[in-house]
């Protein structure tokens, strides 16, 4: 037989075992072995159980996710949380477990405008509640994206928005820093239309303007 031959049989075994698969995952989701809300287990573990590849457990998860079952999400220490398709959830985030008596605020994968928004608003509630207090550095960029499963450019844009605000203010090289007088920005009318805030009014010696500081060229704002 030529090797013309056999590969399209291959593709159609591969997708009837594709199949399967998701049919027995989507029987213990129905089942309620994996409850709606739950973290789904991790792939290689289906692949141990089933005697499978872990490609085939991905496809067939990708399968369930399109069905409306699955919603995976990207970013380290992350995964799949289990859903009902007839009840899907609504909003920026999902709420998942991660342990016992413990959950996270997990960003939907959605539009770009979307992630930046529920960067900016996590982070405007962390301010707002002492998370993150004044005059002291927030966590950088790259910390920030892996902790929201976002790109860079997308967290970036995210703190552009609360500078513009005047509830942080770039210092570099050091970072991205509360505004000591944050309290005054929340209180203010309005946010800093587009542009605006970069007065000439300093926290002290050497620090940048309050408001809206620009971004390095390369992107970075300072933060490692």
């Amino acid at each position: 037989m030529s090797g013309s031959n056999r590969w399209p049989a291959a593709a159609e075994d591969a997708r009837r075992l594709r199949d399967r698969i998701a049919c027995v995952l989507r029987g213990r989701i129905e089942d309620g072995t994996y409850p709606v809300g739950s973290v789904f287990p991790a792939r290689r573990l289906f692949a141990e159980e089933l005697g499978v590849s872990r490609s085939t457990i991905n496809s067939a998860c990708r399968a369930l996710a399109e069905e409306g079952y699955l919603l995976c999400f990207p970013g380290r220490g992350r995964g799949t949380v289990v859903l009902d398709p007839l009840h899907p959830p609504t909003g920026p985030a999902v709420v998942a477990p991660t342990g016992e008596a413990r959950t996270e605020s997990w960003p939907r994968p959605g539009s770009n405008r979307d992630t930046a928004n529920h960067v900016a608003a996590e982070i405007r509630k962390r301010i707002a509640d002492g998370t993150y207090p004044p005059a002291r550095r927030i966590p950088s960029v790259l910390q920030l994206a892996a902790e929201f499963g976002a790109r860079t450019w997308l967290v970036r844009q995210a703190l552009t928005v609360l500078k513009e605000e005047r509830l942080l203010y770039s210092h570099n090289p050091n970072g991205h820093f509360v505004d000591p007088d944050v309290r005054k920005a929340r209180s203010t009318a309005a946010p800093v239309p587009q542009g605006a805030g970069a007065t000439a009014v300093h926290h002290g010696d050497g620090d940048e303007p309050r408001g809206y500081v620009p971004l390095s060229p390369g992107g970075t704002g300072g933060v490692r």
